[in-house]
């Protein structure tokens, strides 16, 4: 309600605006979301999460090509929530090598990212590179997040396992 009376005042306030692009994803209004950004975008086009927000919103429709655009467009702008997401694309897009490759970029200046190392190593097995190189990354990433349950079903199915 805060949001929407800022909005009837100002409804250019940029700041608003993200608030209530947020809340309509999280609400799963995700088409709502989109038209709200591309109002916002002709405000301050220069605004990492907005072109987040457009890149989540191509993820969540599964168009993983044009996601990966806007999520690049994001980051330009300082906004990397994307970046998990958009080494997810690259794997849903059967593109392992060039996952391998942005996950690793990242990862060098992003080295908390327990979703890099996972994505990274799910993408590494999927190119049947060594289970050492591929386990490494599973189990740093469940270093990281020891608590995420797809972490740990990927380390324990992949790495425990034998001969898979």
């Amino acid at each position: 309600a805060e949001v929407e009376g800022i909005l009837k005042k100002d409804p250019k306030d940029i700041a608003a605006l993200d608030r209530r692009i947020a809340g309509l994803n999280l609400l799963g209004r995700t088409r709502e979301a989109n038209e709200l950004c591309d109002e916002a975008l002709k405000i301050e086009s220069n605004r990492g999460f907005l072109w987040f927000n457009k890149g989540y919103c191509r993820y969540t429709e599964g168009r993983w090509l044009d996601a990966i655009t806007f999520f690049e467009k994001a980051s330009t702008y300082g906004n990397f929530d994307g970046l998990v997401l958009e080494a997810i694309c690259f794997r849903k897009l059967g593109k392992f090598s060039e996952c391998i490759e942005f996950t690793s970029k990242w990862i060098d200046r992003k080295h908390d990212q327990s979703g890099l190392f996972f994505i990274r190593g799910l993408a590494r097995h999927a190119l049947k590179q060594s289970k050492q190189l591929v386990c490494l990354d599973l189990r740093r990433a469940l270093e990281l997040a020891p608590g995420e349950e797809s972490i740990l079903k990927g380390y324990e199915k992949i790495c425990l396992e034998a001969d898979n």
